[in-house]
Parts: structure tokens; C-alpha cells; sequence
């Protein structure tokens, strides 16, 4: 999970709505009887508590899934690709 819907876009990158097959996926995924989990990084600027209370409430409706939220982590390798 990149943010809750509204800022996916920004969040992708991409400009048109894809929340839908975002959906779609976890539906695909619970119903495969698998042990899943959702997971978000707490990206500076991008990911705030809104995100993350959205990702727990959607854990409690996505029963089983284990949620997972990491920190943002930067190498030396990613900031040479970003600058």
C-alpha cells in the first residue's frame, strides 16, 4: 500500500484513478486462502498518521491480514539514482 486512495496518484505517480485494481488485488489475495499482509513505508512528506490509521482500519475489513508499516530508508545507491 503506497497512501490511502486519494493520494495514490501522487504516491504512483501515476495520474489516473488505479484504487480500483488496488482493490481488486487485495480481493484476489484473501480470497486465495494464503497468509498475506499489508505493508507501507512511512515515507517523509507522503505517508502521515491519516495513512496509516487508513491501512489499520483496512487490516480490521481485510480479515487475517498481518499489517506491517516500515520506515523509510535511503542508500547511498537510491540517492544517486534520485539525483
Amino acid at each position: 500500500m503506497k497512501s490511502r486512495p486519494e493520494k495514490y496518484p501522487r504516491a504512483t505517480g501515476v495520474k489516473r484513478n488505479v484504487w480500483p485494481e488496488v482493490e481488486k488485488s487485495i480481493t484476489v489475495i484473501k480470497n486465495a486462502e494464503i497468509p498475506y499482509e499489508l505493508r507501507m513505508v512511512r515515507v517523509p512528506g507522503l505517508v502521515d498518521e491519516e495513512d496509516i490509521q487508513f491501512l489499520k482500519e483496512l487490516g480490521k475489513k481485510v480479515s487475517g491480514a498481518k499489517i506491517t508499516i516500515n520506515p523509510f530508508q535511503t542508500t547511498d545507491r537510491f540517492m544517486s539514482f534520485v539525483l
